[in-house]
């Protein structure tokens, strides 16, 4: 619900108010949402030649 409001261009307070959380709670949820990694997808390419 947070990045919702978020991606909707709601800054902190309006969604502290919003959702009845206090400014740091949203603040620190959003900083820790935007440093959390991102997960790649590994692809194996595999050799013509040991697909024979």
């Amino acid at each position: 619900m947070i990045l919702e409001l978020k991606r909707q261009g709601l800054g902190v307070s309006a969604i502290a108010r919003q959702t009845g959380l206090d400014r740091k709670t949203v603040r620190k949820y959003l900083e820790r949402m935007s440093s959390a990694p991102h997960r790649h997808t590994r692809q194996i390419h595999l050799d013509q030649r040991l697909l024979d």
